[in-house]
């Protein structure tokens, strides 16, 4: 057994556990889904990082084409539209 099956095999109690306690089980089922998704929550930690990054990367590109924009004297402003 795999650390993947681990922590799926840990997940599945844990959801069990929660719904033979009347908890809502929706997390558990979420964070399933990523492990059978991404393999392992490690990997999935890491591909929404990756994620976060490259908005973030996009983000700032926009927010410079916006100052360069905003700083375009009306006559280059109309020239670009």
């Amino acid at each position: 057994m795999d650390a993947a099956d681990d922590e799926l095999a840990i997940l599945q109690a844990l959801h069990a556990h929660a719904r033979a306690v009347g908890e809502d089980p929706d997390l558990v089922e979420d964070l399933i889904g990523l492990v059978r998704g991404f393999g392992s929550l490690d990997a999935a930690a890491e591909a929404s990082a990756e994620a976060e990054r490259r908005t973030d990367t996009q983000a700032r590109e926009l927010s410079a084409k916006i100052d360069l924009w905003c700083n375009l004297p009306d006559a280059d402003r109309s020239r670009h539209r």
